[in-house]
């Protein structure tokens, strides 16, 4: 286990830092390593010292973003911290649990949420899968209602052999009625049917991404892939709802639920989340607006108050939404 030390670096942010010292005189450099303050991470290598990111090597649960993490084990909480490095943008997740309901929250940089859409369900929230299966449980999951608690073990990804190890034992909470979004015959299959999440990524000094799934089932068996960050969809539009159809003055950014993808598009779709910005920060308001389509059509586009798209003209739009 690292041991804590007193080190000095030239600037009042860690991130500024030109390199890192022994001394407060800054006369004697720091050997080669990795070096953190307050949870941020950089490493001096060949007495260079590098962006601020997550340390892969300061603990076996990391794992590089675009790094696939695959479950199929007993009933748990199992936890997951992707290094997302230093680029800013947005993080996709691609989050596939098959039939049996599970949950999954993020959590960077002070936020955490539990938000889907998929291109069949659309938006969901909290647990997602079968309506059937979540009645099985005990206590029954059930749309509408609070769900748990539920008892299993604690699970942490250990990169070095590529799966999850049992940490001991774990409660998973009673969940509210609005983190239960089950579905009649719903199925989350890999590349079939994938939900999508967005993570906003604009501070570069922060480079973990904690995922944590709630499994409450015996034969738990779910997928997840968070991409490393990059720029959302970019499509002209007019930013005023029922606006003119020739007056596209910004831009609105898309993360395509296209099963199988990894957020990029180059058409709008059904189900994709719209932003105002290319980080995911803040999501398109409820309306109607004129969108310039990767066909170069501009259509009218329903968001609703989710942020998701829920309807596409299919013809062009020539005077107003």
């Amino acid at each position: 286990m690292p041991t804590p030390s007193t080190f000095y670096y030239d600037s009042t942010v860690f991130c500024d830092a030109t390199d890192i010292w022994n001394d407060s005189a800054l006369s004697t450099p720091s050997a080669n390593g990795w070096y953190q303050v307050g949870g941020v991470y950089r490493q001096k290598l060949s007495n260079v010292l590098g962006p601020c990111q997550a340390c892969p090597e300061c603990g076996p649960s990391f794992i590089n973003c675009d790094g696939p993490v695959y479950a199929n084990a007993s009933e748990g909480v199992y936890s997951v911290n992707y290094n997302v490095g230093s680029s800013v943008g947005a993080v996709i997740i691609k989050f596939a649990p098959l039939t049996i309901p599970d949950r999954l929250t993020w959590t960077h940089d002070g936020l955490s949420a539990s938000e889907y859409s998929s291109r069949a369900y659309g938006y969901k929230q909290g647990y997602i899968g079968n309506e059937a299966a979540g009645g099985s449980f005990s206590p029954p999951m059930i749309n509408g209602s609070p769900a748990g608690p539920y008892s299993g073990s604690a699970y942490e990804w250990n990169d070095s052999i590529t799966d999850f190890i049992s940490i001991g034992s774990a409660t998973i909470p009673v969940a509210p009625a609005s983190e239960v979004s089950l579905t009649a015959g719903g199925v989350y299959a890999p590349g079939v049917n994938d939900a999508f999440m967005v993570v906003p990524k604009t501070d570069p000094s922060v480079g973990v991404l904690e995922i944590r799934v709630d499994a409450p089932d015996s034969i738990t068996e779910w997928h997840a892939t968070a991409y490393c960050p990059k720029s959302l969809n970019p499509f002209p539009y007019n930013p005023s709802s029922g606006g003119s159809c020739t007056s596209l003055s910004k831009v609105m950014y898309t993360c395509s639920v296209e099963p199988g993808g990894d957020g990029t598009n180059t058409m709008l779709g059904l189900n994709d989340w719209a932003f105002e910005n290319y980080t995911g920060e803040t999501p398109v308001s409820a309306g109607v607006y004129p969108v310039e389509d990767g066909d170069g059509v501009t259509k009218c586009v329903t968001v609703d108050a989710n942020g998701t798209i829920t309807n596409i003209t299919t013809g062009p739009c020539t005077t107003n939404c």
